[in-house]
């Protein structure tokens, strides 16, 4: 793929620009903005962008107005020795006199710029182009739609579990308890047009198979009257069952054909404990050496265990399809009743407005028209629906045709492979094969990392042919580019740029003694984390003795990042690092009521709000918040006169809350709580 040459690049057609992270990209699009207002004399309203966050947006505006302000300087004043080629360029091509017209009319309006989500975008044209779309008038965006979906679910609950028998409700129960696991297992997939419910069944497999299953059941029911004492006698005393708790001891036994019985009278699902009456189970638990136990009965109920399997899935399979199909058709119908859209709906009633026949096409003229230039910033987080909605208003025109409008599409499809913010690789792909190669550019050099980094990256994905196994996701290599006399990282001795650490795979059980291959997740995070609260500590140590320094400056903690996939594991590392003395801030999505200083919090304004409620007191006094150790709470509860102090103190603190406000009463310093830090 050749690097991009961002002075000569078309800005007619449809092109591709592959952008690593720390190649430019923000500064390549500010660019291309540039040359559009110059060369092609857009103005600021005829240049579509779109990016994928409102922070994004309104970065990507600061950016842009910061590029045209530096390029009305340059462009103001004669060459400069070291002038940029898109500056040096534009001088050849537009007149002193018309650039600088042309950027002071771009800078009095750029608060007019068509800088937009792809949300933002679909909203604009479906209000301001209500006809033509055939979107209703006055309709209220709505940003959170838990609600209403949470509705839906529930209403499709009701009816999917009218008239169920009590062995279909408990398998459900087992499943999803509640219509909010359900809904949590649905996610997004109800507006996603792309995404199917696998394997693809008939809609009466459920049925077919539970039958089958219930006519299996009724055999092993026969043949469990006819030879059920010589099962029990050969489970209670075959010398090759292993007697080893949970499998086969002699109570556990007694609890396994109880539940066995029950199951044969078709009372409940089959409970999992009965796949140890399976040839399978029983084959995989006998003592070494010893032949395992065979019985018809053992036989039979393999093939049970195989068939409630297929069973389980064909139902949640079922219910997942019904559930889905039920949802698209009753979201939107629940939104327009209320004059309601949401985000997603958004993108579906102007995909809809341009696939009609009629009007579609004209639709699409029209928005084209408007603005004759699209750059699709993030473009590797579009999905389908998304990526149709442009493609359709900046189609590809014949091989021999060339096109009046542009469309460029700017990302990297390495940061699609995990699907941040809903993107879709296989889109992504899609349109990669769909742009002639000529017409694809990569950003071949990085600004931002140092020359060490990028060769050690470099030489670890550069040994692979296919690293991210797809032809259509190439590693290109990047040269270095990064700034000079910027704050040099010293460490200890000569460390490398990338450093890779293996876990070991070979896991010994502290009960058994035993050695396996593999690792459970527990141990893994264990292993990770431990390493790597070792390594800040040493780093820290160094930092203090002097030999760890960024710049001119010792090294300190908030200089060291750590990423981490969830939520849960952020907690589970910063427990880590507090065993080892190391205090961390975590940055999440969750709510901070959901901490725990913000329940201790709740305790001791509970406390405040009602001191003669001594249970609650005595709560909030034992909080960490408060930091009164063992020893003071356990003289206060000898001394009786002390509490009473204790407890006049607390309506004290809420007269004044009730006098100031709980805003007023924290910002007063003068005999307020005193918090643990």
């Amino acid at each position: 793929m050749p690097p991009l040459v961002l002075s000569e690049l078309p800005l007619q057609g449809t092109h591709l620009i592959e952008a690593s992270a720390g190649t430019g990209k923000t500064y390549t699009l500010a660019a291309l903005y540039l040359r559009a207002l110059l060369e092609r004399e857009l103005d600021v309203t005829q240049i579509l962008v779109v990016t994928f966050t409102n922070a994004a947006a309104a970065e990507l505006r600061e950016r842009i107005r910061a590029r045209l302000c530096s390029a009305q300087a340059a462009l103001a004043g004669p060459p400069a020795a070291d002038e940029e080629p898109v500056i040096a360029a534009l001088r050849q091509r537009i007149a002193a006199a018309d650039a600088r017209r042309l950027l002071a009319d771009a800078l009095t309006r750029l608060d007019e710029a068509a800088i937009h989500t792809i949300h933002g975008y679909c909203h604009r044209v479906l209000q301001s182009r209500a006809f033509d779309s055939g979107e209703a008038l006055e309709t209220a965006l709505v940003t959170d739609e838990r609600l209403l979906r949470r509705d839906a679910v529930s209403d499709f609950w009701r009816r999917h579990c009218h008239g169920v028998s009590t062995e279909y409700a408990d398998w459900l129960r087992s499943v999803w308890a509640t219509p909010a696991e359900l809904q949590r297992t649905l996610q997004d997939w109800p507006q996603r047009p792309d995404v199917q419910v696998l394997p693809a069944l008939p809609p009466n497999t459920p049925q077919r198979l539970a039958d089958e299953l219930a006519a299996r059941r009724e055999a092993i029911a026969r043949l469990w009257a006819e030879q059920g004492e010589a099962v029990r006698d050969l489970l209670s005393n075959d010398p090759a069952l292993s007697r080893a708790a949970p499998t086969f001891n002699r109570d556990q036994i007694q609890q396994l054909l109880a539940k066995f019985e029950t199951w044969l009278g078709g009372q409940i699902p089959l409970p999992g404990i009965c796949e140890r009456l399976s040839q399978t189970f029983i084959d995989a638990h006998c003592k070494r050496g010893k032949p395992p136990p065979r019985h018809a009965l053992f036989a039979a109920m393999d093939e049970v265990v195989a068939l409630a399997g297929e069973l389980a899935t064909a139902r949640r399979v079922q219910v997942l399809t019904e559930a889905r199909a039920y949802l698209q058709r009753e979201l939107p119908r629940r939104r327009d009743r209320l004059r309601q859209r949401g985000y997603d709906d958004l993108l579906r009633r102007l995909a809809e407005a341009l696939a009609q026949p009629a009007g579609g096409a004209v639709l699409a003229a029209a928005l084209r028209a408007a603005q004759p230039l699209a750059m699709i910033d993030e473009f590797q987080d579009t999905d389908p629906l998304q990526y149709g909605i442009f493609r359709r208003i900046y189609p590809e025109p014949p091989a021999d045709v060339e096109a009046a409008h542009g469309l460029l599409l700017i990302g990297d499809p390495k940061q699609a492979i995990y699907r941040f913010r809903g993107a879709d690789i296989y889109t992504y792909i899609a349109a990669r094969r769909a742009i002639a190669p000529s017409r694809r550019h990569t950003l071949d050099s990085n600004w931002r990392s140092t020359p060490a980094l990028v060769e050690a990256v470099n030489a670890i994905f550069g040994r692979a042919e296919q690293p991210f196994r797809s032809e259509d996701i190439p590693f290109t290599p990047v040269k270095t580019r990064g700034p000079a006399g910027g704050r040099t990282l010293t460490l200890p001795g000569e460390p490398a740029a990338l450093v890779v650490w293996p876990l070991s795979l070979t896991e010994r059980s502290a009960v058994r003694g035993k050695t396996a291959d593999g690792i459970r997740r527990e141990a893994a995070y264990a292993q990770a984390f431990t390493a790597c609260a070792l390594e800040i500590r040493r780093l820290l140590e160094a930092a203090a003795a002097g030999t760890a320094r960024l710049g001119e400056r010792p090294l300190a903690a908030s200089d060291i990042a750590v990423l981490v996939r969830t939520h849960h594991e952020a907690e589970l590392l910063r427990a880590r690092l507090a065993g080892h003395g190391l205090a961390s801030v975590c940055h999440s999505r969750q709510s901070v009521l959901a901490a725990p200083e913000a329940q201790d919090l709740a305790r001791v304004l509970a406390a405040i709000a009602a001191p003669q409620d001594i249970a609650g007191l005595r709560t909030a006094l034992a909080t960490p918040l408060l930091g009164l150790d063992a020893a003071t709470l356990a003289a206060e509860q000898q001394d009786e006169r002390a509490f009473e102090r204790r407890i006049a103190q607390f309506q004290d603190y809420r007269a004044r809350w009730q006098r100031e406000g709980v805003l007023g009463y924290f910002n007063e310093s003068n005999e307020s709580l005193t918090f643990a830090t």
